[in-house]
């Protein structure tokens, strides 16, 4: 899937196996992206585990333990 860069959004698609990084405001490469994305054999559970990290159940749990470790 596209996903345009903004918002910290390209810290969270590293590479191409999760999505497609577009440049804000570039229809034609969001264009050519689609078709890509439409066109790719997505592996499923691989972008599923990856996304669980960003979960805020997980992200609540790294900030309480690097608190707990620093306080």
């Amino acid at each position: 899937f596209p996903v345009t860069i903004i918002g910290g959004s390209d810290d969270l698609v590293i590479n191409k196996e999760v999505g497609y990084l577009v440049e804000s405001r570039n229809s034609i490469e969001l264009a050519e992206k689609l078709k890509t994305a439409l066109n790719t054999s997505w592996h499923e559970s691989e972008i599923i585990e990856y996304s669980e990290q960003f979960e805020w159940k997980e992200v609540v749990q790294r900030i309480v333990s690097t608190y707990i470790k620093y306080f």
